[in-house]
Parts: C-alpha cells; structure tokens; sequence
C-alpha cells in the first residue's frame, strides 16, 4: 500500500488536495439508499472517500453509518460526507477496523486506502 504524501507544484508550493493514486482502492455500491461497511486493509492509515454522485451521504470509523432520521446529540452520529464536494474526504483510520458508509440514494462509493 502506498503512502498519503503532500505534493508540491513546480514552485514548491503545497498542493493540499493533490493525492497520489492509491493501489487499494474498494467500491460500494448501492442500487438505492442504505448502508454498508468495509474492511480497513492491513497496513492503513487514510481513506479518502468520494461518492459518484451528490447524494446525501455519511461516515462511520469502527460502526454502522446511518443517515440522520432526527436530532442525534450524544455525538454518535455519522459524519456528513459533503454534497457535491469534487475532492474526496480524507480521513486518519486511528486502527479502525472498518468504514461505514451511508446514503440516502443510489451511487457508487470508493474508498481508496493509504499507508
């Protein structure tokens, strides 16, 4: 598994979200709203996680993600993956053991894992 390293443009300036392309990376997907989880790969660090369309979405480290149906205030709740967002959410895995991932509609979710 390859590295999450910074890239620089030519000027050495930091290019925040340039990530190298990661050589472990697994789909999800889901033909309507609903939930699924996937194992951390041995040896994982980061995930980064993009959506194949602007779906309400949410995150999940070490439990079942679940897309809000109320007010949530005991700080279970999963994290809103943003709409739209054209980067992927990248998130430390802390030894988390799997991500869940849940959306309220059909779309393909990938999850590419970094060392």
């Amino acid at each position: 598994m390859i590295a999450l390293r910074q890239s620089f443009d030519s000027q050495e300036n930091v290019l925040p979200m340039a990530l190298p392309q990661s050589d472990t990376i697994d789909a999800l997907y889901f033909a309507a709203a609903g939930a699924q989880s996937d194992n951390v790969p041995a040896g994982a660090r980061f995930v980064a996680v993009s959506l194949s369309a602007p779906v309400a979405a949410f995150l999940k480290m070490d439990g079942a993600a679940a897309v809000p149906a109320a007010n949530i205030t005991d700080g279970s709740a999963s994290e809103a993956i943003p709409v739209g967002n054209a980067q992927p959410l990248v998130r430390e895995l802390n030894g988390a053991t799997t991500v869940g991932i849940a959306v309220g509609a059909a779309c393909t979710a990938t999850l590419a894992y970094y060392g």
